[in-house]
């Protein structure tokens, strides 16, 4: 069992400094306002909420210029009795302190799992310039309605980096039943007589040339045809086509296989990368289901 450190202080709102581009570990963490009770393990970092506004930040922060890491990954769980929203705010040279206009707020389900969220801080107006330190409020719920929050990765990354695409990220759903995400893992039922059962996610416009291979896990029942296809879409294309897409063999036997998907040499495989989907096997016959984790896009 992983030893438990307890905290005690509750800090003020101050810039700090973190290590650009790398995680938050879970010990860089500090209580700044309405929250109780925080317990660190090497992976997460976990609190009670005390008051309607909770805040927590990173005790250090390196400073970094926002076009350097246009994506933020983060894991949280609550136990919150009904869906609350997280909220991430930054700082910049030109506007020093925290507001509105600098942050992101994203929904957070109240089923007491661990799911992780992937923002495209690009998009966001605010996200310019020098970014001098971040805050983050995990949870918004009324006081009288404590709950307790844990969080995971917590990281600000680019295009150098690999990028994973979180398990809820999948909302394409074509031909499967009782599809569910809990901890980054995606699963399901095929639906008998339908062919081509498929997940799809969007991604912000990744450039295809930065990214050789796609990896995942995937499982798939017994009885299903062992051949999966993996398909993309770029700015250009706009949808998924049959001239876009890589078949690749998989096992269907109930466990969980680890498998790599060349891309790279493929002549349509070029610009920026808008969307991907899996066709989970190309025929799923008698088999019962799927479970689909660590989808990541490396070179």
């Amino acid at each position: 069992m992983k030893k438990l450190l307890a905290l005690s202080a509750i800090s003020l709102l101050t810039a700090v400094q973190l290590s650009a581009g790398e995680d938050i570990d879970s010990e860089e963490w500090r209580i700044d306002r309405d929250a109780k009770d925080p317990l660190v393990t090497e992976d997460f970092f976990s609190a009670t909420t005390s008051g309607s506004d909770t805040v927590i930040s990173p005790r250090k922060f390196e400073m970094f210029d926002s076009s350097l890491y246009p994506f933020l990954r983060f894991q949280l769980s609550t136990d919150a009795s009904q869906p609350t929203t997280a909220q991430v705010f930054w700082a910049t040279d030109s506007e020093p302190q925290f507001n509105e206009k600098n942050s992101v707020r994203v929904t957070i389900p109240a089923d007491g799992k661990m799911h992780t969220y992937l923002i495209d801080l690009s998009k966001l107006p605010g996200w310019k310039g020098r970014i001098t330190a971040v805050r983050f409020d995990p949870v918004a719920m009324p006081k009288d309605k404590p709950c307790k929050f844990t969080v995971g990765d917590f990281e600000f990354f680019g295009y150098d980096d690999d990028f994973e695409v979180p398990g809820s990220a999948w909302k394409q759903i074509s031909h499967l039943a009782n599809v569910t995400e809990a901890n980054d893992i995606l699963s399901g039922n095929f639906i008998v007589g339908k062919n081509d059962p498929f997940v799809g996610a969007s991604v912000p416009g990744l450039p295809a040339a930065r990214y050789n291979k796609i990896s995942l896990k995937l499982k798939v029942d017994p009885g299903a045809e062992p051949r999966a296809q993996f398909f993309w879409y770029t700015e250009e294309s706009k949808k998924f086509n049959e001239g876009q897409h890589v078949d690749f063999p998989i096992v269907a036997d109930g466990m969980l296989h680890e498998y790599e998907v060349v891309v790279g040499g493929h002549p349509n495989w070029n610009g920026k990368i808008m969307g991907i989907r899996f066709d989970l096997t190309t025929n799923p016959g008698s088999s019962a289901g799927f479970a689909l984790s660590d989808v990541e896009l490396g070179d």
